[in-house]
């Protein structure tokens, strides 16, 4: 019970904290532009070829762009996490499937919402803006969202079933004492 409650904590810490980041972003960029920079408006605001950010869906670095590799947040433990936890090699490449199929599915998943992003981008620089199809292209970004934190909180499920209760409570006290440097081989 305690091990679900922990999940389900780290799980809601994360996203409360991604909303609180992406809170104070677009409040700071809305200053910025209720200040004058650049000429104040969303033009100003956008890094030059790329959307505004807040059109952006919340990207990270400068004007919203996004590094390579797996989207932040995706945090299934270490194959030396899985090692000192006890998992047997046939347990550890069960493992490692498991977080090979969930990356492929998050980077596709991030690819639609990126895509999603450019075509909400066009929505909203239009002319006369069709309303209806913002909210449409808002909607379809939450989903592909929430579709990825569902793929995510799967994984590190499946991840967990493959282990014994012994090992899982290895792991979640290795995991309580902080990271450890990786073991010379």
């Amino acid at each position: 019970m305690r091990t679900k409650r922990t999940w389900f904590t780290v799980t809601m810490a994360l996203l409360v904290a991604g909303a609180l980041v992406m809170a104070f972003d677009g409040a700071a960029l809305a200053q910025k532009a209720r200040s004058g920079d650049d000429g104040g408006g969303p033009e100003a605001m956008a890094p030059r070829g790329g959307p505004p950010p807040w059109a952006a869906g919340g990207g990270w670095g400068p004007g919203g762009m996004r590094p390579p590799g797996p989207p932040p947040g995706f945090m299934l433990p270490s194959d030396d996490d899985f090692e000192r936890a006890g998992a047997s090699d046939a347990q550890r490449d069960k493992i490692g499937d498991i977080r090979d199929a969930a990356m492929r599915e998050m980077i596709r998943k991030e690819a639609d919402v990126r895509i999603a992003e450019i075509d909400l981008r066009k929505l909203v620089e239009a002319d006369k803006p069709d309303r209806a199809a913002v909210e449409e292209a808002i909607e379809r970004i939450g989903a592909l969202r929430t579709m990825m934190q569902k793929t995510q909180t799967l994984a590190m499920l499946d991840a967990r079933d493959v282990l014994t209760p012994e090992q899982r409570a290895k792991l979640e006290k290795a995991r309580r004492s902080g990271p450890h440097p990786p073991e010379p081989r």
